[in-house]
Order: C-alpha cells, then sequence, then structure tokens
C-alpha cells in the first residue's frame, strides 16, 4: 500500500525465508495476495524487489507465522520525492525560467520556475537517472547547462540545484591600430523597434553589459565619434554566429578621416 493505506499495482514482491530462498513471487494488483503453506512458528522476510513506478523501494518487512488462521502483512511504499530549485548566481530563487525533466528524448515533467522549490511528487522511478534541462532562461539570464541526476530507491528527497548566471557582452572601442579610444557615444538598441536600451560614452576601459536577453538581436550603434573620427557603422543581429556589418568597415573601429 501506499503511506495513504490505498492499494497499489506492480510492485514486484518475494517471501523469503531464512536462507534467502525465494519461496514465492507476484506483482502486486490491487488486491491482496494469498500465500498459502508457511510454516508455523517460522521467520521469514517479505521483500520488494522492483517498485511500481513513481514509488521507492520499501525496506524489507520480517514476519514469524503465527496460528491465526489469517495472518496479514502490509509493506508501505512512499512516493519518490525530487525538488528542483532554480537560482541566480547568488543562491536566490530565481523566477521564469521553463524547464524540463528528461528521461532520454522523452520529456516526463515541464514547469515554469518560481522563487520556490519546485516539488515533482510521484512520478519519477526509484534508481533512474534522469536530465534537467532548461528550455528557456529568464530575460537577462544565459541559459545553463543541462544536469543529471539519480533518484534515491530509499524514499530520501534530494534537491536538484541549478544557477542561472547573467548575460554578460564586453565592448571595446578601438581605432585602426587597435588602440582603445575614448569619447564614442555609442548605443545598444533593440533590434526589434530600434528602442535604446543602453547608452554611454567610451573610455579606455571595456564596457561590461550585463542582463540582456539571451537569443534575442540587438544592435550596436554609434551615436558621434571623437574629432578626427569617422562614424563606424552599425554592428546588426547575428546571421550563423557572426556579426552583420553594413559595409566593409569595421564596425568595432573608427578611422582617422582623410
Amino acid at each position: 500500500q501506499d503511506e495513504q493505506g490505498t492499494s497499489i499495482q506492480g510492485a514486484e514482491l518475494q517471501i523469503l525465508d531464512e536462507y534467502d530462498s525465494v519461496i514465492d513471487n507476484w506483482t502486486s494488483d490491487g488486491s491482496a495476495h494469498v500465500v498459502t503453506g508457511l510454516i508455523t512458528g517460522k521467520t521469514y522476510t517479505l521483500h520488494e524487489e522492483t517498485p511500481p513506478n513513481g514509488y521507492a523501494l520499501s525496506e524489507d518487512v520480517e514476519f514469524t507465522v503465527n496460528n491465526e488462521e489469517n495472518q496479514t502483512i502490509t509493506m508501505t511504499d512512499k512516493k519518490t520525492k525530487v525538488n528542483i530549485l532554480k537560482t541566480d548566481a547568488n543562491g536566490n530563487g530565481l523566477a521564469g525560467a521553463v524547464l524540463r525533466i528528461k528521461d532520454g528524448n522523452t520529456v516526463v515533467h515541464e514547469w515554469t520556475s518560481t522563487t520556490s522549490t519546485h516539488e515533482i511528487n510521484g512520478v519519477l522511478t526509484a534508481g533512474k537517472t534522469y536530465t534537467l534541462e532548461e528550455v528557456t532562461p529568464p530575460d537577462g539570464y544565459a541559459k545553463a547547462v543541462s544536469k543529471q541526476f539519480t533518484v534515491p530507491t530509499d524514499g530520501s528527497d534530494i534537491t536538484v540545484t541549478m544557477s542561472d548566471t547573467k548575460t554578460k557582452l564586453e565592448v571595446t572601442k578601438v581605432d585602426n591600430k587597435n588602440n582603445n579610444i575614448s569619447g564614442v557615444v555609442l548605443q545598444i538598441l533593440d533590434a526589434t523597434d530600434n528602442s535604446v536600451v543602453q547608452e554611454w560614452t567610451t573610455t579606455n576601459n571595456p564596457k561590461t553589459i550585463e542582463g540582456l536577453t539571451a537569443g534575442h538581436g540587438y544592435i550596436l550603434h554609434e551615436v558621434s565619434s571623437p574629432d578626427g573620427y569617422a562614424l563606424s557603422e552599425d554592428i546588426l543581429p547575428e546571421a550563423d554566429g557572426l556579426p552583420i556589418r553594413k559595409t566593409e568597415q569595421s564596425a568595432e573601429s573608427d578611422f582617422p578621416r582623410d
């Protein structure tokens, strides 16, 4: 039965004697299994060989046959319990990630994360190894690497944590001799509507931009350049992994005017 006392099907069970020899074996079907011919006064073991899907292995139950005409032995299975926690790099709960559990190529469970732990009870098979995969990260975060975990066979809880880091883009403004240029006004534009996502004036150090949406298209646009330099062409969203430039002139460099 389960923890609520309800009969469950699909458990492969055995009766073992003191030498661990199998006296009887069967698969539970939701009704009581009748065993006859056991020796009064002798101790036997009720052993679960394989639990039903979604349940953990029960501990063996030893029993001694008494003089009662009908004797009932009960074995209780706990449901498997797996907790999934999605966090940021600081360990804080992170909402908005679409996650799924896969058994090989088969998706067995999918949900969207909240800031709290997601509990999966009675779904996963004890002793089996699954893959936790992030389908879509929250806006501003990079997609995490998939990770594997194994469901405990003893019914204990496990917590699997997957962390996301913010997307990070580093922009350096250089001339045609690869020297850093300060005083250039640059913008990151949303490629969908050309709205300004971020604007800054360059220094001699790279500019780090965090929190852009992974997989979304952006444009690096030069608003104004220092005296003596021509404006660079825009760098457009990537195609086949490579930035698209409007001309052969490098969009990452400013060139002195003739």
